[in-house]
């Protein structure tokens, strides 16, 4: 349980509200680039992207606790190879599994068949 309190104080401690500053900045950008609200989302989570990437990535390599360090690598497993729980019981969602359901398919047709 504390581990999940330190996780949450370690992603949350950086965090912080937008001045009225940024958010003036934001409007006036949105209102020059003549953006939807959508269109500018979507860009600036691309531009946010490999921030948060490298955030994630510190996390898992030097988070202060070995709950945010697993959390953290858990999900850029998950990311990019998907849910091991979901992989595990259907391989035609696994990419290595549905390669080796193939494999194995291709080797017994191939064997003679014994009458």
């Amino acid at each position: 349980m504390d581990d999940d309190r330190n996780y949450q104080r370690e992603t949350d401690e950086d965090v912080s509200a937008l001045t009225s500053e940024e958010i003036e900045a934001l409007t006036d950008e949105r209102k020059i680039m003549s953006e939807s609200f959508e269109d500018m989302g979507r860009r600036l989570i691309q531009e946010a992207l490999p921030i948060a990437i490298a955030a994630v990535t510190k996390i898992a390599e030097n988070g202060t606790t070995e709950t945010s360090r697993l959390k953290a690598a858990q999900y850029i497993i998950d990311r990019n190879l998907g849910p091991v729980a979901a992989n595990t019981n259907d391989p035609s969602k696994n990419r290595y599994g549905a390669l080796l359901d193939e494999v194995t398919t291709t080797v017994l047709a191939s064997q003679p068949q014994s009458t």
